[in-house]
């Protein structure tokens, strides 16, 4: 039994894109000399699948139509034979499910290390023979109906590595996997060559995290550890690898053994059971892709690889290097790595962009925070100098770096860089697109937005001064230097820059692994065919997203003919509900003919909302239910637990007593010490500038060398307008001539006291008020105006140095008689007042 379901909530639309096909010649299927294509389809079907898998290092070694194999689909001979024999091997209504997609998907003579990958570039290249014939129809979703299940009882991994004592994670699989010579040597963080997962980590519970998804606790035997050695001889640290798969069942078997099975509470109402291996899979929906040259959705989950699956050759393959950890649910996280094409492969970007002299680099991406600077997200170049493309993060900022044959441009300069007030770079999940075309120049959009921010005027129009011998790298430049902390779900390369339909279209849909999962209720109801129907998704590597759940009865032809309540529901998992996340808790709805109920078979939404399950045995194994308190005539009232009494809490670090002024007071302390308004021209632009990188929190231990750069940038500003124009703030000072105006002690401190006395709050009258913490004024009066070369610490007695003033007026007093002038006496004044302004004494608080 099947139902069409057409879905558009959260941008899913299935709708295939109607596209031009894209060219890729496979290296060996050599000129079609046969019968011409006899309609319109046949063609579509030559262009986009034909040509891209005739080729004998493809499939037409043997489908090729010399009778060795059961279906000749790329006969070399006959496009229209070829064409007839494909038709059965293709389902229109789900590409995912045509039998040549899954045979490829079970590791049937796919071209790379992935038969997922071979099986994604498969289906891609269906759609666009179907995107390209005028008379398909567009991809539909098919709700396979779910295997009828009850929840089960479940063992669920105790909470820290350390329970359950000798049968615990820490003394029986973990001292394996970190023995000498075994998995320790890829799969942790210090390993010569780190490989995700860090399941041999250092750290015994990051290790336990780490590998949970990879246990089956119910059946020790079907974990992935021990069939990555049983089954495909992974790494075997001993000369057999059944010796090793069966020491890794070994330990698991002891320490599940321990493990008392969570039973389902009797008294619920529930749903019948599901695995994610149970759904439908949602995902592809409507990406327009029909000029994708590298798409990288980094789905593998395992190895030291990502696979481009455009389809279009070479494919830009990306080898990881240092720390980079996959994200379950498509992606990866760069920890202190990157993801590196070869140079070779990479030239397929420079062939197919410089003829079209347009791009688009698109990217689903997680800054890891907003602290970064100058690190390159996505590149093609030859290090942190010359480069074709780079996307940056600077702080709050997307900066765009693109190469023209404009003198001077080698390295992508002058860089396109996000307005600074707009903070548009966040560390949460952002779709960002780069677009680069001769008539707008580079443009910026962020989750389908264009930020706003114009190319110079002027700027290059040709990318003819492209280099072909640089490399295509994530999350750091191929020469290193330049590393982006972060997580990345999706990246793609177009040859045309996308217009802002085709960005929102893109963002829209979304990224990650989407399933419908059908929890029956039909035993429940006495209704056959009624479920609960969610959008589900992997969300990372430790949660699922359960989004907008509704009813839905299969049978086209049904109709309530009673309403039907349903309340209070709840998301179970592994025999229990699930204990926090439960959006769903107040639900209180009615399903009849007044209630909104589709008939289309759409069914009837039950709420807008969504929320994160925690994952707990991972996606292979995880089982799901529903339970309601109230499902149909049946109730079951939900009582809340007492809330367990919390033990007392552990000690926390230490807190500093002292910490920094944060941006906006940095700001006002300045204001109050010179006097100068927040709102003066000079001051407030130089702030608007430099907001971004002064301190944003107190904490001492953020503090970096740029917030430093900024105070001394603002101090400057602040002490230039004070200076300029309300010289009698130094009362008694004069702006003579440099030489004459600091000879005397009197004369300096008519300069030095104003702003001790603004910036240290210092009582000469009674210096008991002084502050107890404060730097010794006697120490930074003799820094800043001390006639004579001071000793910095008696006990290093050659680190000398002469105070700001005395070096200032060696140009007055030297060689240079030009410099012993009245501006020279203001430069040096404004130095001293930018000095004392941008020092720790104002900063730390």
């Amino acid at each position: 039994i099947f139902s069409l379901l057409t879905l558009s909530a959260c941008g899913d639309s299935t709708t295939t894109e109607s596209s031009g096909a894209v060219q890729n010649n496979s290296g060996s299927a050599g000129i079609y000399t046969g019968p011409a294509p006899a309609t319109g389809d046949i063609q579509a079907f030559k262009l986009n699948f034909w040509d891209n898998l005739s080729a004998d290092n493809r499939c037409g070694q043997c489908h090729g139509g010399d009778g060795s194999a059961p279906a000749d689909f790329v006969d070399k001979s006959n496009v229209n034979t070829a064409y007839a024999a494909t038709l059965p091997l293709i389902d229109l209504t789900n590409f995912a499910n045509s039998p040549i997609v899954q045979r490829v998907a079970a590791d049937h003579n796919c071209w790379v290390a992935d038969p997922n990958a071979c099986a994604t570039i498969i289906e891609g290249y269906i759609a666009l023979w179907q995107g390209g014939n005028a008379n398909a129809s567009g991809r539909q979703i098919v709700l396979n109906v779910p295997p009828i299940k009850e929840p089960g009882a479940s063992k669920n991994f105790p909470p820290t590595a350390q329970d359950n004592g000798a049968n615990s994670f820490a003394n029986t699989l973990y001292p394996l996997l970190t023995g000498a010579g075994s998995c320790n040597d890829c799969h942790a963080e210090t390993a010569i060559t780190p490989i995700s997962p860090f399941f041999a980590s250092d750290d015994v519970n990051s290790a336990y995290g780490a590998v949970k998804s990879k246990i089956n606790l119910d059946s020790p035997a079907d974990s992935r550890l021990v069939i990555r050695l049983r089954e495909e001889s992974h790494n075997c640290w001993t000369n057999t690898c059944e010796n090793d798969a069966q020491a890794i069942e070994n330990q698991i078997s002891q320490m599940a053994g321990a493990i008392v099975p969570t039973q389902v509470d009797p008294a619920l109402i529930t749903s019948k059971a599901l695995n994610l291996a149970d759904a439908t899979i949602a995902s592809g929906g409507n990406r327009y892709e029909s000029n994708t040259i590298a798409l990288w959705e980094f789905s593998t989950g395992n190895g030291g690889v990502t696979f481009d699956t455009s389809g279009v050759n070479p494919a830009i393959d990306l080898t990881f290097s240092g720390a980079v950890d996959w994200v379950l649910g498509d992606g990866i996280e760069i920890i202190n790595g990157k993801a590196q094409g070869s140079t070779a492969s990479s030239k397929k970007l420079y062939d197919l962009i410089r003829v079209t002299g347009e791009y688009s680099i698109e990217a689903w991406l997680v800054p890891g925070n907003v602290s970064q600077e100058d690190a390159s997200i996505i590149s093609y170049s030859a290090g942190g100098g010359p480069r074709n493309f780079t996307i940056e993060q600077d702080l709050y900022n997307y900066t765009f770096l693109n190469r023209t044959e404009l003198p001077g441009s080698g390295n992508g300069t002058p860089a396109l860089t996000t307005d600074d007030a707009d903070q548009d770079l966040q560390a949460t999940l952002q779709h960002v697109v780069m677009n680069f075309d001769p008539v707008n120049g580079r443009q910026i959009f962020v989750n389908g937005i264009f930020t706003g921010d114009v190319e110079q005027a002027g700027f290059g129009q040709s990318l003819i001064d492209w280099n072909p011998n640089y490399a295509f790298v994530i999350g750091d430049e191929p020469s290193g230097g330049a590393l982006w902390k972060g997580k990345i779900r999706l990246a793609a390369i177009h040859s045309l820059a996308l217009t802002q339909a085709q960005i929102i279209q893109n963002f829209a849909v979304g990224v990650g692994k989407k399933y419908f999962m059908l929890f029956s209720v039909g035993d429940q109801l006495g209704i056959p065919e009624s479920y609960i129907l969610f959008q589900v998704e992997q969300f990372d590597n430790y949660a699922y997203l359960f989004n907008q759940p509704r009813f839905i009865n299969l049978d086209p032809n049904w109709v309530p003919t009673a309403p039907i309540v349903i309340k209070g529901m709840r998301i179970a998992i592994n025999g229990r509900e699930a204990i926090t996340a439960q959006a769903f808790g107040n639900m209180d709805e009615v399903v009849d003919t007044n209630s909104g109920y589709d008939f289309t078979n759409n069914g009837q939404f039950l709420s807008d909302r969504g929320t994160i399950i925690p994952l707990e045995k991972g996606p292979d194994a995880d089982e799901f239910f529903l339970t309601f308190e109230q499902m149909g005539s049946a109730t079951n009232p939900f009582v809340e637990a007492d809330p367990i009494t919390p033990g007392t809490p552990a000690d926390a670090d230490p807190v500093s007593d002292i910490g920094l002024r944060t941006f906006e007071e940095i700001n006002a302390t300045m204001s109050a010490v010179t006097g100068i308004p927040t709102t003066e021209t000079n001051v407030n632009g130089t702030y608007n500038t430099y907001r971004q990188q002064l301190p944003v929190v107190e904490n001492m231990s953020t503090f970096l060398s740029s917030h430093q750069m900024a105070v001394a940038q603002l101090a400057m500003s602040y002490c230039s307008v004070l200076v300029d124009t309300n010289p009698g703030y130094f009362s008694g000072f004069t702006y003579s001539t440099a030489s004459t105006a600091f000879d005397t002690a009197v004369k300096r401190d008519a300069v030095i006291n104003p702003l001790l006395a603004a910036v240290m709050n210092v009582d000469t009258v009674t210096p008991a008020n002084n502050l107890l913490t404060q730097p010794d004024e006697t120490v930074i009066r003799d820094m800043l105006s001390s006639p004579a070369t001071q000793d910095l610490d008696t006990a290093l007695i050659n680190d000398t140095y002469e105070s700001l003033i005395t070096g200032m007026l060696q140009c007055a007093i030297g060689a240079s008689p030009t410099c012993d002038t009245p501006a020279r006496t203001q430069e040096i004044v404004k130095a001293t007042c930018a000095a004392t302004l941008g020092s720790a004494a104002m900063l730390i608080q």
